[in-house]
């Protein structure tokens, strides 16, 4: 049986069609849901949360050299960035840590419609979208937070970086132990010891390891972005109705 390049061009060119339409299947699917749940407002607010976010995973694979199909919206779970598996475990890293780190910077139009306005849906916006990008830290997996812990783990070869390990998430237990935050607590601690088995499976990938320079880097950014976008909801808890957030992360 012979196929002609011509045929394979076709086919090609169909697939891809085929993908793209369902991906706008996906992305309408998920934006009913939202609207169905909540209202077609907040339903944009979530689709503009989770498209920056699954965007800024597209745009560290891009810059790692890594091919991507882009990502896909998926109704009631978020979205998801395609792409081949990272070369190196500091191109996981920078491909993890850009979706939270895009989506912290997919609040601040909210934030600065909340000052040209004053109304305060629009801090309500924000402080909702900090909260998706501060959950989706918990180390658990396969949340960017796991995924972060368990390029940190898998690297920590040195006794030095076992014990500073160790320390940064004892300090970050006892954070959430004083902050009340019982619920991010227990998740956490079932997530860590779920990514330590996790990064223990993930040596036999054997790509290389974080340098010791790759690994700090990693944890501070790790560290800096969750204290950011925790802090700015905070800053908003004094905020009528915006200020919501803060009181459910305090009361869990």
């Amino acid at each position: 049986m012979t196929i002609s390049w011509g045929s394979l061009f076709l086919l090609a060119l169909k697939m891809l069609k085929m993908a793209k339409s369902l991906k706008v299947i996906l992305a309408a699917g998920s934006a009913t849901a939202y609207a169905w749940l909540f209202s077609w407002e907040v339903a944009f607010v979530l689709m503009w949360a989770i498209g920056i976010h699954e965007m800024g995973h597209v745009y560290g694979m891009r810059r790692c050299g890594i091919p991507t199909k882009g990502f896909y919206f998926v109704p009631f779970l978020g979205g998801a960035a395609i792409g081949e598996a990272a070369r190196t475990e500091w191109d996981d890293v920078y491909v993890t840590a850009m979706g939270p780190t895009w989506g912290l910077i997919s609040s601040l139009p909210f934030i600065f419609m909340w000052q040209v306005t004053g109304e305060v849906k629009w801090a309500g916006y924000s402080t909702l979208i900090l909260l998706i990008n501060l959950i989706n830290l918990l180390p658990i997996m396969p949340l960017d937070g796991g995924r972060l812990t368990k390029s940190l783990v898998s690297s920590g070869g040195s006794t030095a970086l076992w014990i500073y390990l160790f320390l940064l998430c004892t300090a970050g237990f006892w954070f959430m132990w004083v902050n009340g935050l019982y619920l991010f607590l227990g998740l956490s601690i079932i997530g860590a010891l779920e990514v330590v088995a996790e990064a223990r499976r993930s040596k036999s990938e054997r790509r290389p390891a974080l340098s010791s320079l790759e690994w700090a880097v990693t944890a501070s950014w790790f560290i800096i972005l969750a204290a950011v976008l925790y802090g700015i909801i905070l800053a908003f808890q004094s905020v009528e109705g915006a200020g919501l957030v803060a009181k459910v992360l305090k009361s869990t």
